[in-house]
C-alpha cells in the first residue's frame, strides 16, 4: 500500500545515505593523483549532474535542477533523486618521468522534493455574469537535499636538489572536503524564481614528506607528518528569470556564495629517522610536535551567472562563468582568483514526454569547460597559473512509465565521456591527461500523494 511503499523509499535513501557518509568520512575514494592537489583544499571537483549538461546557473526542468542555484528548484514538478559515479584513467608527466593513474567513486547524492503548487485566484463575472474562478497567479515551493565531495587530495611525487648538497623530497597526501546541503527554491507565476541553501563543509587533508640527504655522514633523514580538519558553513543565494516569446526560450540565472564559520585545526608531528647498520629504521629526536586545535579560518565569495537559449524542444544553447575569489584571503600572491568558462549544446533537452509522441528521443550532450585556477605555483623563479581543459560528450536515455492515475514520469540514466588536461610541461611543471567516464541516475517519482479509490 501506499504507507508501505513510502517507507521502503525513505529507508532505501537513508541507506544509500548513511553508506555515502561511511566512504566520505573514511576516505575511501580515490579521484585524484595530481600533484597540483597538494595546493589550496585540493584539486576541486566538477560534481554536478550530469543531465544539467553545462548550465550550472539555468538548467531548470520539470525534473532537473542545479545544486550550484538553487532558484533552478522552481520548476520541478515531481520528486528527483540523483545519483552519480565517475571513473578516470590517464597519466602525469613531468619532466622524463610519467606515471600513470586510474580512479574514481561517488561523485553525488540528491534528492528534490515538490513542497507545494498552489494557485491564487479571484471570481470574475463571465458574459451571463456568472462568477467564474480566473487565476491571478501560482506559487511553487521546492526543496532538495544533497551529499558530495567538493575536492580532492592525492599526490605521490618527489623534488631533488643539489645545492648545497644531494638532497631529496618525497611528499605524500590524501583526503578532501565534502558538502551536506539542503536548500529551498520559490517560483512567482512565471516572473521569476528565487532560492537559498546552506551547506555543512566537512573533510580532512593529509600530508606525509620525508626529506633525504646524503652528507659526509651518510644518508640522513627527516619525517614530516601533517593533518588538516576543515570545517564551516557555506550560503548560496540564487535568482533565475526565464523569458518565453514564440518558440524560444531565454533564461538568465545567478547565484552569490560565502562561507561563515570556518575552522581549520591542524596536527604536526615533525622527527628525526635512524638508520642502523641491518637497515632498520627507527624514530629518533622530535623536531616538531604541536596541535593548535580549531582555529578560524576563511574560505572565498563566489558568484555564477549563466545563459541559456532553447529552441522549442529541439535544442538548448548553454553558457556559464563562475568565480571565486582567492585572491582576497590567505598569504599574499599565494592564490589567484578562480575562474571558470563553460559552453553547452543539448539535443533534445525537453524534460518530458510530449502528449502525442511514441516515445522520448535520446539526448545528447557535448560541452567545453576551461579553468584558470586558483594556485600560483612558482617553479624556475616564474609564477604559474595552473590551467585546464574538458571537453565532454553525454547521453541521456529516458524511461517513462505511468503512475496509478494514468501520469506519465520519467526517469534518465546519463552517461558521458570527457577527456581533461591539466597544467603544462613548461618551467618544470607537470602535465595531465585523463579520460574520464561517469553515470547518472535521475530518477523521477511522486511521493506523498495518497492513492484514492472510487
Amino acid at each position: 500500500n501506499f504507507i508501505q511503499s513510502m517507507i521502503k523509499k525513505i529507508n532505501f535513501l537513508f541507506a544509500l545515505l548513511a553508506f555515502v557518509l561511511l566512504k566520505a568520512q573514511t576516505g575511501g575514494q580515490n579521484f585524484t593523483s595530481s600533484p597540483y592537489s597538494n595546493f589550496g583544499l585540493g584539486e576541486q571537483l566538477a560534481s554536478h549532474y550530469l543531465q544539467i549538461g553545462s548550465g550550472f546557473s539555468t538548467r531548470s526542468t520539470a525534473y532537473s535542477y542545479s545544486t550550484f542555484n538553487p532558484a533552478t528548484l522552481g520548476n520541478i514538478k515531481f520528486t528527483t533523486m540523483d545519483f552519480g559515479l565517475s571513473a578516470s584513467s590517464g597519466n602525469v608527466e613531468a619532466g622524463n618521468q610519467k606515471s600513470s593513474f586510474n580512479g574514481g567513486g561517488f561523485n553525488y547524492l540528491g534528492l528534490g522534493l515538490k513542497l507545494m503548487h498552489k494557485d491564487y485566484v479571484r471570481l470574475v463575472l463571465d458574459s451571463n455574469n456568472k462568477p467564474t474562478p480566473k487565476k491571478v497567479f501560482n506559487l511553487n515551493l521546492n526543496a532538495y537535499a544533497s551529499l558530495r565531495p567538493m575536492s580532492s587530495v592525492g599526490y605521490n611525487y618527489s623534488l631533488q636538489s643539489t645545492n648545497p648538497i644531494p638532497s631529496t623530497i618525497a611528499h605524500s597526501g590524501s583526503g578532501g572536503l565534502n558538502l551536506a546541503e539542503a536548500g529551498l527554491g520559490m517560483k512567482v507565476n512565471n516572473w521569476f524564481s528565487l532560492g537559498y541553501s546552506a551547506g555543512y563543509v566537512f573533510g580532512g587533508l593529509s600530508d606525509a614528506s620525508i626529506f633525504s640527504v646524503n652528507d659526509s655522514l651518510g644518508y640522513q633523514f627527516v619525517s614530516d607528518l601533517s593533518s588538516r580538519d576543515v570545517r564551516g558553513m557555506k550560503h548560496n543565494f540564487g535568482l533565475l528569470k526565464k523569458i518565453v516569446k514564440d518558440s524560444s526560450t531565454h533564461c538568465f540565472g545567478f547565484n552569490y556564495g560565502f562561507y561563515t564559520g570556518v575552522f581549520n585545526k591542524t596536527q604536526r608531528l615533525t622527527t628525526s629517522i635512524i638508520v642502523d647498520n641491518f637497515g632498520l629504521t627507527y624514530i629518533g629526536d622530535t623536531i616538531k610536535n604541536y596541535n593548535n586545535g580549531y582555529q578560524k579560518s576563511e574560505l572565498p565569495v563566489y558568484f555564477g551567472l549563466g545563459y541559456s537559449f532553447q529552441w522549442r524542444n529541439k535544442w538548448l544553447f548553454q553558457f556559464n562563468y563562475a568565480q571565486q575569489n582567492w585572491k582576497d584571503i590567505g598569504v599574499t600572491n599565494a592564490y589567484a582568483n578562480r575562474k571558470e568558462y563553460g559552453l553547452g549544446f543539448l539535443l533534445n533537452p525537453n524534460d518530458e514526454k510530449e502528449k502525442n509522441a511514441k516515445r522520448m528521443p535520446l539526448q545528447v550532450r557535448v560541452g567545453y569547460r576551461y579553468v584558470s585556477s586558483e594556485n600560483n605555483v612558482r617553479s624556475n623563479g616564474v609564477v604559474n597559473i595552473i590551467e585546464e581543459n574538458h571537453a565532454y560528450l553525454g547521453f541521456g536515455v529516458p524511461i517513462v512509465r505511468r503512475y496509478f492515475d494514468n501520469t506519465r514520469v520519467r526517469s534518465m540514466i546519463n552517461i558521458d565521456f570527457g577527456y581533461l588536461q591539466r597544467g603544462s610541461l613548461d618551467n618544470n611543471l607537470a602535465n595531465e591527461q585523463y579520460i574520464t567516464a561517469r553515470v547518472g541516475f535521475n530518477l523521477g517519482d511522486i511521493w506523498f500523494q495518497k492513492r484514492k479509490f472510487n
